[in-house]
Order: structure tokens, then sequence, then C-alpha cells
């Protein structure tokens, strides 16, 4: 199930010094899982951002083994115990021509060929140090980067509004909206320019012309992306 919670445009997100304690036999579970997964994956265990409290103002979290949201995915019962809530931020993009989308490569871990807002992904913590701020924009603005080929000066007017909550997952996105002077042909011939592996596809969509679009599909929209148009006005709930 997915809750739309209000954010402040102006919300700061910290990175606490204070670690996950577990207790040995969590730990052994845990390296067991992941073991299996690796084997079977070949996965590499990083570094991701675990939120531990959060209201419309402040966000504080830890940094975390990605190996814990591995063991919690593939055991969910053992959030009781792990409490891992990966922070996410989802961009709003909304350019010349209408909203930018992209669908998801076939091969990514998750939502596999559905279409989402786009850019999107995971909040990285390896350059930011204990009790510091993590500049939740300039992580899109990465994201903006690496999967639609655009840079920072393309875009303008960038603020958080609003964040969705995936309470079967436990992963938590930050709606940021951001705008452009590009049009279509632009953010098209970016994205074929940059090669995504993130994207097979982009489409930039009118607002009026949004819930034809994913009426329309023969993919859906990832969940959490439905959830922010809706909170934006362009879809209406089911």
């Amino acid at each position: 199930m997915l809750e739309v919670l209000s954010l402040s445009p102006c919300v700061s997100v910290k990175l606490s010094a204070a670690g996950l304690a577990l207790p040995p036999q969590i730990e052994r579970e845990v390296d067991k899982i992941w073991h299996h997964h690796k084997s079977n994956n070949n996965a590499f265990d990083g570094t991701i951002f675990s939120i531990r409290e959060f209201d419309e103002n402040v966000i504080v979290g830890c940094a975390i083994a990605y190996k814990l949201w591995i063991a919690q995915q593939i055991r969910p019962e053992l959030f009781g115990d792990l409490g891992v809530q990966p922070l996410a931020v989802t961009g709003f993009l909304r350019c010349a021509d209408g909203v930018v989308f992209g669908r998801r490569g076939k091969d990514v871990r998750q939502d596999a060929g559905l279409w989402e807002l786009a850019p999107s992904g995971g909040v990285d913590v390896e350059r930011v140090g204990d009790g510091e701020t993590v500049d939740v924009i300039d992580q899109l603005l990465q994201e903006l980067s690496e999967e639609l080929g655009l840079c920072q000066g393309d875009v303008f007017g960038a603020f958080p509004f609003c964040m969705v909550s995936d309470s079967q997952s436990h992963v938590i996105d930050i709606a940021i909206e951001l705008q452009s002077k590009l049009n279509a042909q632009d953010i098209h011939h970016a994205h074929r320019r940059v090669q995504s592996r993130e994207y097979i596809d982009v489409a930039v969509v009118a607002e009026h012309d949004v819930a034809k679009f994913v009426g329309q599909l023969d993919y859906g929209v990832a969940g959490v992306s439905q959830a922010i148009l809706e909170r934006r006005g362009l879809l209406i709930r089911s």
C-alpha cells in the first residue's frame, strides 16, 4: 500500500552517525541470505541510506549495508529486526512539451518494463560524512545526467513536494519537481546520446494527456509514479 505524505520544499535530510546494531543471530541470518544472493546474482555489497525518523521538515537516517536491504526483501519478516527503509528520489520533470516518463529496462531489479516518472533512483551516502546534510536535489541531478543525458543547466526550479511511502517494500520516495525549457525532441535526443541502461525508451506527455497516456499503455506505470501523478492532479485515484 502506498501513502502520500506532505513534505516541505525546504526539507532537510540528515545522515546520523549512529549505525544499526543487530543481535548475533540476525547478523548470521543476514550473512547467510546475502551469501546465497551474491553467488547467484554477482551482487556487490555497497551502502544505502535508511530512514530512521521523519516529518515534513526533517528526515533522519543512517548508512547501512546494502545486504541488509536484500535480506529484508527476500525475507520480509526481518523488517521487525532490520527496519530498513531505503530513501529514494523521483523527479517530476516538466519540459516545454509536457511531463517526462521513462520505460524501465526489462533487466532492472525493480519495476522492470514499467513506465515511471523520470529520472529516479536511490540515495547514495558514500560521499556524505556523519552528521552532514544529504543533498537530495543533487542526487536527482546525478540521475538526470545518467538516465536522461541532461545536465544541471538544462533544468531549474527544483523543489521537493511530497513523499511516497510503500508499506510493502518500505521504500520511501521524495518527489522533486524540476522544470526545463527543452522540448520533447531535445529530451529524446539527449536520452539516445547517453544510451541509458535504466530506460529503454522515454516519452514526453502533455499534462492534459497524461491520464489518456497511462490508460492506453500496454505496460503499466510504477505505483510510486502513479501516486505522484495523483497528488499533482493528473490522474484520478481508481
